[in-house]
């Protein structure tokens, strides 16, 4: 039997499965509930109170809002994602509703899930990103400082990734 995917909050990194799991709970998690991990059995933890400084509910609710914030950076093309990943809808009846070839929307939506994946956002506005005091306090400060940026906007980055 296959494990299936399941992510603790604080193992949240934004790659690609993890977009795709996050996406396809993201409303739990705009709920304001963190999916349970799947077991075969009974597990007594889920209804143990754990100790913290934040209210349960805002976690998943700031997961969910960067999830939508980095899909609504897409656009249309956000949407065929949330539509295919989310919503379980299929290539085809996107492609309708896009009025396009399946394999154009298929195209679409995995150029989007291309851009939105990563610890940082790629758009993010920070002048001066490598003198930034709040970059360089960031843990993730040298990962993207090397990460390969290939456009700010949505717009940028489908037409650079078209050119490679």
């Amino acid at each position: 039997m296959p494990k299936k995917d399941w992510y603790s909050p604080g193992a949240i990194r934004f790659t690609r499965r993890q977009m795709l799991w996050l996406i396809a709970n993201l409303g739990t998690l705009e709920a304001g509930h963190y999916p349970p991990e799947i077991s075969n059995y009974f597990d007594q933890k889920l209804f143990q109170k754990t100790k913290g400084n934040k209210a349960p509910f805002i976690i998943p609710i700031e997961i969910a809002a960067e999830v939508n914030t980095r899909l609504e950076a897409c656009g249309a093309d956000g949407l065929s994602l949330l539509a295919s990943q989310g919503w379980g809808m299929s290539d085809a009846s996107i492609a309708r509703y896009f009025h396009t070839t399946e394999k154009r929307a298929r195209k679409r939506y995995k150029t989007a899930l291309a851009y939105i994946t990563g610890r940082c956002r790629r758009w993010q506005d920070c002048p001066g990103h490598d003198k930034c005091s709040c970059c360089k306090n960031c843990q993730q400060y040298n990962y993207c400082v090397k990460k390969p940026r290939l456009g700010k906007s949505y717009n940028e980055f489908k037409k650079n990734k078209r050119s490679k």
